[in-house]
């Protein structure tokens, strides 16, 4: 569990270093104009997105998921007692 933690923490950082570098080049950078238009488009993109819905979602598929695992696991310890 603690590699798990260190590994998303890891591509966290190195996704926020690669935001960093571009919203630096956005502001000194030669076409920085132009890399901030996509910018903002991409940003745009995802204020669009009901992210509210989408978590939702998810979370429901986990919960089914995990609701199978249980009975999956019930029956075994059911077939193992017979």
């Amino acid at each position: 569990m603690l590699a798990f933690t260190f590994f998303i923490l890891k591509d966290v950082l190195k996704y926020t270093f690669v935001t960093a570098a571009v919203l630096v080049y956005t502001d000194i950078g030669p076409g920085g104009e132009h890399v901030a238009s996509l910018v903002g488009m991409f940003e745009d993109l995802l204020l669009s997105i009901d992210w509210t819905g989408v978590a939702g979602t998810i979370a429901e598929s986990f919960r089914g998921f995990m609701t199978d695992a249980d009975i999956e696991g019930q029956l075994a310890v059911v077939e193992v007692t017979q």
